[in-house]
């Protein structure tokens, strides 16, 4: 069992290069695969976790592990909650450099990056890898918070924005579970950090009152879905689509239109307007919308089996 680094006092041979400078050079921290230091309850050691084998860096070190690590965390009060940081720490205060070991770092009662975590590079510095809660009276952790982060040709990606508390110099990019962010300086030259889009999700030019939902702020992406749909239209001529993927926050806009030539010619081209009736409540919501099949003179056609192509614009 042992890690073996690159980037302390000393000599880096090419090999050592060869990967020291694609990986520490293109962010902050980083590990490189999946499975790369992750964490996993022991199986048989009491408030312990393991940390898997593979590569990570941080400040200008790159680390190799060979092997599974464990780490003992301490037990909480009974009745207590706590949340460790499972790190990473860089020393480099011995004269000849190093040593990299894995650690933890005592937190609180809510699962965020502790107040105690090293961050002096050059010094001592804690490369977050996970939050792991432990509860009083159990001994197996409760919960994980992935805090890793990966990079490589210009991009950085992560799996929950808690990673924004430790990337934070200027001019970092991450994506974020779909979310796109950016560190930038304000005009007072303060840092903050911007969402400037969403993977999936598109900016409209005006936007007026939404259907559902608080109006949204301003700078929101959009999301679009639409597809095509059989539909039966009760007695009073109405139905409903359910949208494939619910809208997280509000609904701006829906639509649905006749997909088909299935409606009776002698009632006319059926319309498809959003609406709802006292036996339909709720005609708009997150997931699905209400709809009215009518003809050209506004009457409702019951009964139908009909063809509905819709779109909706939420948020």
């Amino acid at each position: 069992m042992a890690i073996t680094s690159a980037g302390y006092d000393g000599t880096v041979t090419e090999v050592q290069w060869a990967s020291l400078i694609p990986s520490a050079g293109s962010s902050e921290y980083g590990v490189l695969g999946a499975s790369d230091f992750n964490v996993t309850a022991h199986p048989t050691t009491a408030y312990a976790v393991n940390v898997s084998p593979g590569t990570a860096w941080g400040q200008g070190v790159i680390d190799v592990s060979d092997s599974v690590i464990p780490v003992q965390c301490d037990a909480p009060a009974s009745g207590v909650i706590r949340w460790d940081l499972i790190c990473v720490r860089r020393d480099w205060r011995p004269l000849a450099g190093g040593p990299t070991t894995i650690t933890k770092v005592n937190g609180g009662t809510t699962g965020d990056i502790p107040a105690g975590r090293n961050n002096t590079p050059g010094i001592v510095d804690d490369q977050p890898l996970f939050l792991v809660q432990w509860t009083g009276g159990q001994t197996q952790p409760t919960a994980f918070i992935d805090l890793r982060c990966w990079a490589g040709n210009g991009g950085l990606t992560a799996r929950n924005d808690l990673v924004r508390k430790y990337l934070t110099r200027a001019g970092t990019q991450v994506e974020i579970l779909g979310a796109l962010w950016q560190r930038r300086v304000t005009a007072n030259g303060d840092l903050e950090w911007v969402k400037t889009g969403q993977i999936g999700a598109v900016p409209i030019f005006g936007v007026g009152n939404q259907l559902l939902g608080n109006a949204p702020a301003a700078g929101t992406q959009f999301l679009m879905q639409a597809g095509t749909a059989v539909n039966y239209a009760d007695g009073a001529g109405y139905s409903r689509i359910n949208f494939p993927v619910p809208f997280p926050n509000g609904v701006l806009y829906v639509r649905a239109d006749n997909g088909d030539q299935s409606i009776d010619a002698a009632r006319g081209t059926a319309l498809l307007m959003p609406t709802g009736g006292p036996d339909w409540p709720s005609p708009v919501t997150l997931s699905s919308f209400v709809y009215a099949l009518e003809a050209p003179s506004g009457a409702r056609i019951g009964g139908q089996i009909h063809r509905a192509n819709w779109i909706a614009i939420g948020w």
